[in-house]
């Protein structure tokens, strides 16, 4: 992760209780190195207010996929994976059941999905988490590497 986009982060959704996100991006070419990132704003729920809380975070599709036609495809690059904040105790993606809409491998499997039906080269879905050490005000990235199997740790 360039020393940028680690800068972007530790400004933006680190600053915030969990959970929030920012989207990670850069060439597939070199799925594994991120160049870019944006902080996007989770989806406002029937209630008007963020669909975020301690426990999860909505993603905003209707934003991620303008930044990907407005910025990203024009300039060769491509959505690489979602950094989000967790609770200081939770170091891990989050499971659930296909289809539902919830759950960190779910939504990462059917994203991945999508992307192989519309024959674009992405295999990896990077999916870094970031914690929050309270006491010492600093950020634990801890970098997770999902592909067509099971999720593994990778350098951030």
């Amino acid at each position: 992760m360039d020393h940028g986009v680690r800068q972007i982060l530790l400004n933006s959704i680190c600053r915030h209780p969990p959970e929030l996100y920012a989207i990670l991006a850069g060439s597939l070419s070199d799925p594994h190195r991120v160049t870019d990132c944006r902080p996007m704003p989770p989806m406002v729920g029937p209630d008007g207010r963020l669909n975020r809380g301690r426990g999860h975070v909505q993603l905003n599709a209707p934003f991620i996929e303008y930044y990907l036609n407005m910025e990203l495809l024009p300039a060769n690059k491509y959505v690489l994976g979602v950094i989000h904040t967790h609770p200081s105790n939770l170091k891990n993606l989050t499971g659930g059941v296909a289809g539902s809409g919830q759950g960190d491998m779910p939504s990462i499997r059917a994203a991945l999905q999508r992307a192989a039906e519309a024959q674009k080269n992405w295999k990896d879905f990077l999916a870094p988490i970031i914690t929050m050490d309270a006491d010492a005000r600093s950020a634990n990235i801890y970098g997770l590497d999902c592909p067509a199997g099971p999720a593994s740790p990778y350098s951030c």
